[in-house]
């Protein structure tokens, strides 16, 4: 690994470049300044990114943020709805037990040569 890759890594500049990108990409904000930058593993994530009020870290719903842990690299989005058929599907699908279901897409990095 190239010195100037891990610094990117270890400050945490390239993850705050892809937050924002997905903050300009989609109008969805930070909840705090910083973000929450929660440590936890994929079966966790639908729980910690809640609301507050059910047990969570969020002041509001539709935000943008990131998690450290096995998560990487991967991308996921938690999502809910009152709808009992979706409800039903996303259960049968192990995406969750609800109110919150997780959507995780693990992703694998591709290292490119330079001409």
């Amino acid at each position: 690994m190239s010195p100037r890759m891990l610094i990117e890594f270890v400050d945490g500049s390239k993850t705050m470049i892809e937050m924002c990108a997905v903050s300009n990409a989609t109008g969805l904000v930070p909840d705090v300044r910083g973000m929450h930058c929660v440590k936890c593993n994929v079966d966790e994530l639908a729980k910690v990114y809640s609301l507050k009020s059910q047990g969570g870290v969020l002041n509001q719903e539709g935000v943008v943020d990131f998690a450290i842990g096995n998560i990487a690299p991967g991308v996921f989005v938690i999502v809910t709805t009152d709808n009992q058929r979706i409800i039903d599907g996303l259960v049968q699908r192990d995406m969750g037990e609800g109110p919150n279901y997780l959507l995780y897409r693990h992703t694998t990095c591709v290292r490119l040569k330079r001409p």
